[in-house]
């Protein structure tokens, strides 16, 4: 898991609130996909929507999950930048 950075903290603190924020437990698939696109962040979350039809004709793991609304998938990597945690695959 990824440490919740000290200024995330601070700035919790700073507005006398104190939120327990539970890292998202994601597959591995977004997880490298977060990992590849974290530097533009915003930016590729809105290049990946935008390009979302052609992306399903490739469709993989990481679109399933793109497109299961259940998943809540852009809050979900959104929250992956204070930490998470990689799902292990059953085999």
């Amino acid at each position: 898991m990824k440490k919740i950075t000290k200024e995330y903290v601070k700035g919790v603190q700073g507005n006398n609130e104190l939120t327990v924020i539970s890292p998202p437990n994601v597959p591995e698939c977004v997880a490298k996909w977060f990992e590849e696109n974290k530097r533009d962040l915003e930016y590729s979350i809105w290049e990946y929507i935008y390009d979302f039809g052609e992306n399903g004709e490739n469709s993989n793991d990481f679109f399933s999950f793109m497109n299961n609304t259940d998943n809540k998938p852009i809050r979900t990597l959104i929250l992956m930048q204070y930490g998470y945690y990689i799902a292990k695959e059953v085999e």
